[in-house]
Order: structure tokens, then sequence, then C-alpha cells
């Protein structure tokens, strides 16, 4: 992110980020890293939105279809990681964060085991500091 923010200082430009709404409600990028960015363009669609985005823009279907990883090791995926594929935890994320609906629902909804929803809810939890405004210590 150093690299990035010199170069876009020095040609008076912003630094852009490729998180989306599923990444981010789930705290899938490192806070000061690929989530310190100026501006997220595509944050508020969730990954199945944004492949549906894709396709109507004629991105190449490989690029598309490509499974989502951190790619922290060799043969990691997010969706392993999980348990579940993005089309049900887009589902999920959705009730709870655009609908309103309490996980329990979405559970119910989706047919959703509760370790799984319980799962998502414990990744929700842990990253929101990620998703905040750095705190201020008060001083005076």
């Amino acid at each position: 992110m150093t690299l990035l923010y010199y170069q876009a200082n020095l040609t008076n430009r912003l630094v852009v980020g490729t998180g989306d709404k599923s990444e981010l409600l789930l705290g899938c990028f490192t806070k000061y890293g690929d989530g310190g960015v100026d501006i997220l363009p595509i944050a508020d669609l969730y990954k199945t939105e944004v492949r549906e985005l894709g396709e109507v823009l004629g991105i190449n279907r490989r690029i598309i279809a490509k499974k989502s990883s951190p790619r922290l090791c060799a043969g990691q995926l997010a969706e392993a990681e999980m348990g579940l594929g993005y089309d049900i935890i887009d589902q999920c994320l959705a009730m709870k964060f655009d609908w309103g609906l309490d996980f329990t629902t979405a559970v119910t909804k989706l047919e959703l085991s509760h370790s799984k929803a319980a799962e998502l809810v414990r990744r929700c939890d842990a990253s929101a500091h990620k998703r905040g405004v750095a705190e201020i210590c008060r001083i005076r």
C-alpha cells in the first residue's frame, strides 16, 4: 500500500480498491493492506453480483469463474474455508444486512445449518474493527 499511495501521490490520483460487499462484511481483506484504499467502487455489490456484472460487461469468462482466494498459501480457497458457496453466503448476508432479518430467519429460509450461520456471524463480528475508523484515544 505504501508503494501504491506513493505512486498515487506523485500523479495526483486515488488508490482504487477491488473489495466487494461479501469480502468487506466477512473481513476477507487486510485492514491496511488491500483494505487501505481511497475508494471502493464495487463494495456495495455482493460477490455473486460482481460476477453477474462481469458477465454483462463481457469480462473474460475465465476471470469471472476464477475461485476466490486470499492466496496466502497454495490451494487456499475462500469458499472451502467457510464451508459454503458465495451463492448461499451472499443470500444470508443480504437477508441480515440489506433486509434486516436475523440470522435465525436466514438459516430457516436457506435451510442452512446453525453452525454454518454461526460461523458467518462470528466472521462478521470479529472483523467489525476493520470496517471502522481507528479509535482516537482521548487524553483531555
